[in-house]
């Protein structure tokens, strides 16, 4: 005898349904317009400020995510390690990637003396446009956190 004929088949049913619960795990690491493949990033770091006469000097730019715009020569910011362009990552333990300059406003304000900014920096940008603009706007307020201490 021969070898029955075989007939391959292979039959796969699939089904995918949306949950109400599930989310878009890749929102945890922050807006797509910095985190994404075109921008490499250190680990965010942290670091503690504490106000001098002056402040602590910085300003801040941006909504969802905010970045430090300035840094003041001599100031506790500088001496911290704050760099222009820094997202701010989280304030006292706050996460704030998703928040407003007014929020973090508000939350520097709450701190007293001291600050602790968890920071994230670019290491290289592969391309030009990913940054909000610079300059101040409805969207993109710019304030110093002497500022902020007046409100």
């Amino acid at each position: 005898g021969r070898a029955p004929r075989i007939a391959a088949s292979t039959v796969i049913e699939t089904s995918l349904t949306a949950s109400e619960e599930s989310e878009d795990f890749f929102k945890n690491l922050g807006p797509m317009s910095l985190f994404n493949s075109a921008n490499d990033w250190n680990a965010p770091r942290m670091v503690q400020l504490t106000r001098n006469m002056q402040g602590f000097g910085f300003a801040i730019r941006g909504n969802a995510p905010v970045l430090i715009c300035s840094v003041d020569k001599g100031s506790p910011a500088q001496v911290a390690g704050v760099l222009c362009d820094d997202v701010v990552v989280a304030v006292n333990g706050v996460e704030t990637l998703w928040s407003t300059h007014a929020h973090i406003v508000e939350l520097v304000k709450q701190s007293g003396e001291t600050v602790h900014l968890q920071l994230a920096t670019f290491t290289r940008v592969r391309r030009s446009n990913v940054l909000p603009p610079k300059e101040p706007s409805p969207t993109h307020p710019v304030s110093t956190v002497a500022d902020a201490m007046q409100y």
